[in-house]
């Protein structure tokens, strides 16, 4: 698509009715409104056939209407930021945020405004925005582009530039710096060099910013179809070392090495962000010069990493265990891997790591290897071993024997107790061995010359 007007119309039909309801309410008061921000520059990446362009999830307005006569024009709206000049407007029951035109002043924390103003010229709300991508802005209704910082343009050069002085844009807030590294990656844009120059002296503005707000990041741009974009800014700017500095060591030319293995490998696994945290942590092992470590504390090794990632990004404790427990379990296989071809070893195996991260753990193993090399041969052979017998479906839990606790005391006369319990740890061992004798009688049997 070519022509403004073609965009223009195609931005307009894809933007949701009630937004333009919105923006025409405002008219009719006496305002104005206009599309902002991420939505415009998703519409626009739609509409020029960008292959990586998704359509924009939420629709942000700006207006030069105070919130007060935003919040007396429509029945539904929630104060959400009416101190800074957001009010949501809750239409067909979909949110819009719409914002007051604001200028910003002092930011003594690197995190958020000193002071808050209004203003009435959209240009000046535009010009405190972090990105030209992200500061165009779409009139609905005379539809036109309004774009003074060139993002438009940027956008069709595959460009991410900071709106104004890159160094100023990223001391206003410390997060910036980090939202340039995944939107590199989200949006799969080069980094302009004069804004590229400003990351690593914007690092003292980063390290005030909460770990929430790191993991959200974190976790798009690890979505993505190429997280390696970002992550490699992370470790070259050195917000890497900010947030978590014991993955990959700077000033290390064999963390340098492991590193840049490590990114190719990141964009080949699932785009799932815990999946590929855990494919880093596993790969961080290489990255080590410690020589007191041998190959039987890799499993050790990589859940201390996983920990201490966990609480940097201050992940959900489901999070965490899945985490700890794949960069565990798939170091254990790589460095110190048990016999995967005696079969009780195998499930014993499988039942250690557990049946439900066993996927995962299978994809991880082939993943951390480099394709053609010794060790890939014998993670493929370690995938193949697992996911064979996982099919076969053994009893691996207390939960597959055909014999629960209720139906041993019943038909041993046992008292309810710790010893139920370890008696189906006994069979439970037993099938392990030979799930053949996973059947209700031979369990009972068993349990009679066990008991």
């Amino acid at each position: 698509m070519s022509s403004d007007q073609a965009l223009c119309d195609f931005i307009l039909g894809k933007t949701p009715k009630d937004a333009l309801t919105i923006a025409r309410t405002l008219e009719q008061a006496g305002h104005q409104a206009w599309l902002v921000g991420g939505c415009v520059r998703d519409l626009i990446r739609l509409g020029e056939g960008h292959p990586a362009a998704r359509a924009p999830a939420d629709f942000d307005l700006c207006t030069d209407a105070r919130p007060e006569l935003v919040k007396a024009c429509f029945r539904r709206v929630i104060p959400t930021g009416i101190e800074h000049g957001t009010v949501t407007v809750v239409l067909s029951g979909r949110h819009y945020e719409v914002t007051t035109l604001r200028g910003e002043r002092g930011y003594s924390d690197g995190r958020r405004p000193d002071e808050v103003f209004f203003v009435s010229d959209l240009e000046l709300d535009l010009a405190r925005r972090d990105f030209t991508v992200n500061a165009i802005a779409f009139d609905l209704c005379a539809p036109a582009l309004i774009d003074p910082f060139g993002g438009r343009a940027d956008l069709a050069r595959g460009i991410l530039r900071a709106v104004g002085d890159p160094n100023l844009r990223f001391s206003e807030d410390g997060l910036r710096v980090l939202r340039c590294a995944r939107f590199s990656a989200t949006l799969e844009l080069e980094v302009e060099p004069d804004t590229l120059a400003a990351m690593r002296p914007s690092l003292g503005s980063f390290a005030k910013v909460a770990a929430e707000r790191v993991r959200d990041e974190w976790l798009k741009a690890l979505k993505s179809r190429w997280p390696s974009r970002a992550f490699g800014l992370l470790r070259s700017e050195g917000l890497l070392a900010v947030t978590c500095p014991d993955l990959y060591p700077e000033d290390s030319a064999v963390a340098d090495r492991v590193y840049a293995e490590a990114l190719s490998l990141l964009d080949l696994a699932d785009p799932d962000p815990i999946l590929r945290l855990a494919l880093l942590t596993v790969l961080a092992l290489d990255a080590s010069t410690d020589a007191s470590w041998g190959p039987g504390d890799a499993a050790v090794r990589a859940r201390s990493l996983g920990l201490a990632l966990a609480r940097s990004l201050k992940l959900s404790g489901a999070e965490k265990t899945r985490l700890c427990t794949l960069a565990e379990s798939t170091s254990g296989l790589l460095h110190a891997p048990p016999d995967l071809t005696h079969p009780p070893t195998l499930r014993r195996t499988m039942r250690q790591i557990g049946v439900d991260f066993l996927p995962d753990v299978a994809q991880l193993l082939v993943r951390a290897t480099t394709a053609g090399s010794e060790r890939h041969a014998r993670a493929l052979d370690a995938q193949r071993s697992l996911l064979d017998e996982l099919g076969r479906r053994p009893p691996l839990s207390l939960r597959d024997l055909q014999l629960s606790g209720g139906q041993l005391i019943a038909e041993l006369g046992l008292r309810p107790g710790p010893e139920v319990g370890q008696l189906l740890e006994r069979l439970l061992e037993a099938t392990l061995d030979d799930p053949a004798q996973n059947e209700r009688e031979r369990l009972l049997s068993l349990a009679r010359r066990l008991k």
